[in-house]
């Protein structure tokens, strides 16, 4: 999910469109539903994108979030694995 998230980034090289579409697979399977949602709205906002595509996205993301609110899970944290280190890590 880091590297989809890191596509962002490259958003003026690459297809929009592709990107959020990545980004929102990505955050779907590792259950970061409040970063899909963000992705949903902006696949939804591009300009674009015809009607069409703009209600398939609109479905699809009332499907999704009616069963798993846009919140994402606990991230577990560990801690760093350098010596004398005291930082804690997510995943």
């Amino acid at each position: 999910m880091k590297t989809a998230m890191r596509l962002i980034e490259y958003e003026k090289e690459l297809q929009t469109k592709d990107v959020y579409s990545l980004v929102a697979l990505a955050c779907y399977f590792n259950e970061c539903y409040k970063d899909c949602s963000k992705a949903f709205v902006k696949l939804e906002r591009l300009s674009d994108v015809t009607e069409k595509e703009r209600e398939a996205y609109e479905m699809l993301a009332i499907n999704l979030f009616s069963r798993h609110p846009p919140i994402d899970k606990q991230k577990k944290e560990f801690n760093c694995p350098k010596k004398d280190c005291r930082a804690r890590i997510n995943e």
